[in-house]
């Protein structure tokens, strides 16, 4: 049930890329199971829908990214005392 519901929504969102942006956006973010185009002819495959790897794989990386970004900058937060001028510059 819930693998249906994704796919319903998979196909739902390759709708609302091929609407607003496009057959050609279509295929770059979505293939079929066999790895083969997601749309042809401006016709959406009615085969099972995944997310294109090389997209999955970048957004992975850009997730990881920003995740060491936030952890490090936390860091940097939590051992550095802020001082009394840096108090009043935030109240104001």
């Amino acid at each position: 049930m819930l693998g249906n519901m994704q796919q319903q929504l998979m196909h739902k969102m390759a709708e609302v890329v091929q609407k607003v942006l496009g057959e050609d956006a279509t295929n770059l973010l979505f293939r079929t199971v066999g790895n083969n185009m997601a749309s042809q002819g401006g016709q959406l495959s009615q085969h099972t829908l995944i997310m294109n790897p090389a997209i999955t794989s970048a957004i992975s990386a850009v997730t990881m990214i920003y995740t060491a970004y936030t952890m490090t900058k936390l860091i940097v937060q939590i051992t550095h005392k802020c001082e009394d001028n840096e108090f009043e510059l935030a109240a104001k």
